[in-house]
């Protein structure tokens, strides 16, 4: 049931039913646009000056970090979203000692956890998304598109000036070199936009191709996603029965600045009744919490690096995307037309866990991770 608050919830550009929906709405007006900035020569023709973003509105964003509670208490704010709960986390054994658990009764079981992935984790499963989980036979965005197996990007975007060698043989794994006539190693890392570990998802038909070759799930981002469903089901109506949750797939999605994921639903799952586990590292990004239609409102949250979402129970089916990252943010304190409501979403220096990984670091300065980890029967 809708809280009686979502009377008084932000509407996007006034949409009206017939034309854009709410949802379509919101990724407008969230996503990352910018303008060409002409001066007038003194002959009268324009000359071009400079780029900058358009405005952006965030104060309707939330932004848990803002709220007025504590670690380790129980509350709940009253916003124009509805009443965002904190429940209180302090003492569980699966969860960092300063993270904190949200929910919105305007979501029904969905859940953000503030911090939810332990620094010891964190610079695992940030270098594993680049390296161990996108190779063969591991699928990628690129093998539809270049009909390769790539293998070691990471390594040889990191030796300088490695090209991929070019083959006729599909089922060959890839070799680089200097010498190489295709694209750069930087070129694919670059462009590297999804992974699907554990059973093949397969983009184009929205299923699962259970019968090919896949990397499984390694068994610590299973045991984390365990632990982080036994957090939230412990809060749940239904705490009292046992839920049985065995992760075995993830699909990783790589964002870079401009890029966007469409609202949508996984509903590719035979068992919509298992949860989403969500896992956010490197830069920040609003995330639109819609519901079963993109008719409704979507609840504009931040998510930040090491923070977890879970979707379960009527979330678990519900819409949702992500409009936009924020790399580099402290470059926002400086742009030209920049809203300043949300200028310095983390610091520099919070990408923590990244100590010992400082090529890692240096990347996810600039881009973001989204690991959603699941049960594919």
């Amino acid at each position: 049931m809708v809280d009686a608050l979502a009377s008084e919830q932000h509407v996007y550009g006034g949409a009206t039913p017939g034309t854009m929906t709410q949802f379509r709405q919101a990724e407008k007006e969230y996503q990352r646009s910018v303008k060409e900035i002409f001066k007038q020569r003194r002959d009268g023709k324009k000359r071009f000056d400079k780029v900058v973003e358009k405005r952006v509105d965030l104060s309707h964003v939330v932004d848990v970090d803002r709220l007025d509670s504590s670690v380790g208490s129980s509350s709940s704010t009253t916003t124009q979203w509805g009443h965002i709960n904190q429940h209180g986390a302090r003492g569980s054994i699966f969860l960092p000692d300063n993270a904190r658990v949200y929910s919105f009764s305007r979501h029904p079981g969905f859940y953000i956890i503030r911090r939810a992935i332990p620094e010891s984790l964190i610079g695992r499963m940030a270098r594993d998304c680049f390296t161990s989980l996108v190779q063969p036979p591991g699928t990628t965005n690129f093998n539809k598109s270049h009909g390769v197996k790539l293998a070691r990007v990471w390594e040889a975007a990191h030796d300088d000036d490695m090209n991929l060698v070019e083959t006729q043989d599909t089922d060959c794994i890839t070799e680089w070199s200097r010498n190489g006539t295709g694209p750069s190693a930087q070129h694919f890392l670059d462009n590297l936009r999804w992974a699907s570990i554990g059973p093949v998802y397969d983009w184009t038909t929205r299923r699962y191709r259970v019968d090919d070759a896949y990397i499984p799930l390694p068994d610590y981002m299973a045991e984390f996603s365990k632990n982080i469903v036994s957090v939230v089901h412990a809060l749940s109506p239904d705490c009292q029965q046992p839920f049985a949750f065995h992760p075995n797939a993830a699909l990783i999605n790589y964002y870079r600045e401009g890029d966007k994921l469409c609202g949508h639903r996984d509903d590719a799952e035979s068992d919509q009744t298992k949860p989403l586990v969500s896992c956010s590292l490197g830069c920040p990004a609003i995330f639109l919490m819609g519901g079963c239609d993109k008719s409704m409102c979507p609840t504009p949250i931040l998510l930040r690096h090491g923070d977890v979402a879970v979707l379960s129970g009527q979330a678990r089916v519900a819409y949702h995307g992500v409009p936009r990252i924020f790399p580099e943010v402290r470059k926002l304190s400086v742009l030209e037309d920049v809203s300043p409501e949300m200028e310095e979403p983390y610091p520099r220096d919070c990408l923590v866990g990244l100590e010992d990984h400082p090529d890692i670091k240096a990347y996810l300065e600039n881009c973001r991770i989204n690991v959603s980890i699941r049960e594919v029967s």
